[in-house]
């Protein structure tokens, strides 16, 4: 079992920092640390390192949100090179990209110092019944299309309008039920 580090980068180097102007006896260089506001990403590496029991094998799976851009964000294995890490990024719409990490550590490490600060295992689950998800995967499938040349724009287009009328008529319809 390979275990976690016990701090979070961010709040390791706040400790480094405040040790040293300890050391120094420097109050800008304090001032300085105090202002980095270190707590937030060491409780949520702390939330992370408890749910996993400590293991970094359990990491792939975590979920996390990032409630400044209302986005989520899990860690996975890379499926195109399985000796990479991947954080995928999405909302309640659909899947927003991903970023490739060395390890699942860093993947974590990255996506808290990026804002992911909470943890909300399920919300793949929740998101994709929802309507909302459902909408933004057809939107995706269009563009994914017209960006590989097998839909001209203008299809495209008519497709993304038809969709949207069809979604509106749905909607009509659940009002007056």
């Amino acid at each position: 079992m390979a275990l976690f580090p016990l701090h979070h980068s961010v709040y390791q180097s706040y400790q480094d920092m405040m040790d040293e102007a300890r050391a120094l006896n420097c109050s800008a260089m304090r001032a300085f640390a105090r202002e980095m506001r270190a707590e937030k990403f060491e409780n949520a590496w702390r939330a992370v390192r408890e749910h996993c029991q400590g293991d970094v094998g359990k990491l792939c799976g975590v979920e996390l949100y990032n409630e400044t851009i209302q986005q989520w964000a899990t860690i996975l294995v890379d499926p195109t090179d399985p000796s990479v890490f991947r954080a995928q990024y999405y909302a309640d719409n659909g899947f927003h990209g991903h970023a490739c990490f060395n390890s699942a550590v860093e993947t974590l490490d990255e996506l808290i110092h990026s804002g992911f600060h909470r943890l909300d295992n399920g919300a793949l689950v929740r998101l994709s019944a929802t309507s909302t998800w459902q909408l933004g995967c057809e939107i995706t499938s269009i563009l994914q299309q017209i960006n590989s040349g097998m839909l001209s724009f203008e299809e495209g287009e008519k497709r993304y309008q038809a969709l949207l009328s069809r979604r509106s008529h749905l909607q009509e319809r659940r009002c007056v039920a």
